[in-house]
C-alpha cells in the first residue's frame, strides 16, 4: 500500500463518528504524544491536527517526510510552505487551514467543486444519526471556498501514482484557466477550470477559429472574383480560381511566419 490521498480519505472515513471523552481525550492524541499541562495526562489538547497526522500514519504517511506530526496547525501551515507544498486552490486530499495564519483548525478534504469543499476533520462540530454534537468529534461537512474562515491549503507528499479515478477528475475545479493577451484569466469570474470546462471553452474557441476562417475564405473568393471581373472589364484575363489559391497560399505562409516567430520568442 503507497500513501495516497484515496488512502488517507478512506482511513478518514473509518473514524466518522467518533468522538472525544473527557476533555480532548482521543486515541489520536495518545498516538502523538502526551504534551505536559493538558488534562488526562498530558492527552487532553486540541486534536484536529493529531487527527490528521493519525490519518496520515494509517494511511502510511512518513511523518514529517510526507506530512507534518504535531499538535499544532500553524506548525504545520510552516512545514507546507517550507515544503513548498502550500496552495490557496483546493484539490482532493489536502489539508484545509482555517483562522488567522491557518492556527485555528485543520481538516482533510475528500471533495471540491466549483462552489464548495467537503471536508472530514477531527476535534469539530457536526451531526450523528440525527444529532448534532458541538466540537467533540469526527465528522463530514461542506464549506463554502470563498469562505473567510480559509486560510490556505497544504498538500501531503503523495505517491506520484495516487492518480484520480476518471470520475473523481471530472469533479475537481483547481486547474488554473488559460490567461488572454493581457495576461489575466479569459474569464475574471472562473479563474480555475474543470477538465469539461477546458473541453467546451476549446470547442467553443475551435469553432469561432472555423467561422474566422469560413468569413475570411469568403472574403477571398469575392475579392477573386472582383479582381477577374476589374481584369476583364480591361481585356485581360485572370482566372479566379487560381487568385483564390495563390491568396490563401499566401495567407497560410503568414500564419507559418507568425507561429515561428512565436515559438522563438517564448
Amino acid at each position: 500500500m503507497s500513501y495516497t490521498a484515496a488512502a488517507a480519505i478512506k482511513a478518514a472515513e473509518g473514524e466518522l463518528g467518533t468522538r472525544e471523552t473527557g476533555t480532548n481525550n482521543t486515541p489520536y492524541n495518545h498516538w502523538l504524544g502526551a504534551i505536559p499541562g493538558y488534562p488526562h495526562g498530558g492527552y487532553g489538547y486540541a486534536w484536529c491536527c493529531s487527527f490528521q497526522g493519525w490519518v496520515a500514519d494509517q494511511a502510511e504517511g512518513e511523518a514529517n517526510r510526507d506530512y507534518p506530526r504535531t499538535a499544532g496547525c500553524e506548525v504545520a501551515v510552516g512545514w507546507f510552505k517550507a515544503h513548498e507544498r502550500w496552495s490557496s486552490t483546493p484539490h482532493v486530499g489536502d489539508w484545509v487551514f482555517y483562522g488567522p495564519r491557518g492556527g485555528t483548525h485543520v481538516e482533510l478534504v475528500v471533495a471540491v467543486s466549483s462552489s464548495s469543499i467537503t471536508t472530514i476533520g477531527g476535534n469539530t462540530s457536526g451531526s450523528l444519526e440525527g444529532r448534532y454534537f458541538n466540537g467533540d468529534g469526527v465528522y463530514r461537512k461542506t464549506v463554502a471556498r470563498n469562505s473567510d474562515r480559509i486560510y490556505g491549503y497544504g498538500r501531503p507528499d503523495y505517491e506520484e501514482d495516487d492518480m484520480p479515478s476518471e470520475k473523481a477528475l471530472w469533479q475537481w475545479d483547481g486547474i488554473e484557466a488559460p490567461a488572454g493577451p493581457d495576461g489575466k484569466p479569459l474569464n475574471p469570474k472562473n479563474p480555475t477550470w474543470r477538465p469539461d470546462s477546458y473541453l467546451r471553452e476549446t470547442y467553443m474557441w475551435v469553432r469561432r477559429v472555423q467561422r474566422e476562417q469560413a468569413a475570411t475564405q469568403a472574403t477571398v473568393i469575392e475579392l477573386s472574383k472582383a479582381v477577374a471581373q476589374l481584369a476583364a472589364d480591361r481585356g485581360q484575363q485572370v482566372d479566379p480560381d487560381a487568385l483564390v489559391q495563390r491568396i490563401t497560399s499566401a495567407i497560410e505562409n503568414v500564419t507559418v511566419r507568425l507561429d515561428v516567430a512565436d515559438e522563438s520568442t517564448a
